[in-house]
């Protein structure tokens, strides 16, 4: 088919801002990837920049980055906890359309794949509890906090992003880092002397 005069213009349109926009995309996916990992409440993260995942090498060979689109399973592997996650957020909008500005939310369990039997489903990997992402270009954090509220505070994120708030280099490693501790209100003190002294940081 040929599209028509106005298809044409909005393609031409887009492409002129298609770098900026896939820029802030892969931005936001990898910084949200890395704090829905750090989150005690999630039980897997499924984005292909991460060096374990199954698709990381095949990823970076094709890609300049690592995209936006974004799974995870929770530790409470429930129906009703995955609904009530999808109830809470208020900047991501549940939707199966996916690659927009906008960020998006969906379950696959309810949603796209809901015909399939349980049973099969759960076989071929798709969790009751596995919800998809679709990264937009809104502020991280903005997008972060929306996720905190929905999945429950996550107080290890809170910990670093307090602790190297300004200094984004040691903020991305702390993120990888924190996974290895507990954090305890009593011994903040020593826990930020430890994580700084693992990480090298002297600020």
């Amino acid at each position: 088919a040929v599209p028509g005069p106005m298809d044409c213009f909005l393609v031409l349109r887009g492409i002129k801002t298609l770098g900026v926009r896939m820029k802030a995309h892969c931005e936001n996916g990898a910084k949200i990837a890395h704090w829905l990992r750090s989150n005690a409440k999630v039980a897997k993260v499924y984005w292909p920049g991460f060096e374990d995942h199954p698709g990381y090498a095949v990823a970076k060979k094709q890609m300049r980055d690592f995209g936006g689109m974004i799974s995870f399973e929770l530790q409470n592997d429930s129906l009703d906890e995955a609904n009530r996650v999808l109830s809470s957020t208020h900047l991501f909008a549940l939707a199966e359309s996916l690659g927009g500005v906008e960020s998006l939310i969906n379950h696959p369990a309810s949603m796209t794949h809901a015909s399939i039997p349980r049973e099969e489903r759960i076989k071929n990997g798709l969790s009751d509890s596995l919800i998809r992402l679709s990264v937009g270009i809104e502020d991280a954090d903005d997008l972060i906090e929306d996720l905190n509220k929905a999945i429950g505070i996550n107080d290890r994120f809170v910990f670093i992003n307090e602790l190297f708030r300004g200094d984004e280099v040691m903020y991305e490693r702390s993120i990888k880092t924190i996974n290895n501790f507990t954090i305890y209100p009593e011994a903040q003190y020593w826990m930020e002397r430890e994580l700084k002294t693992k990480l090298g940081w002297d600020g």
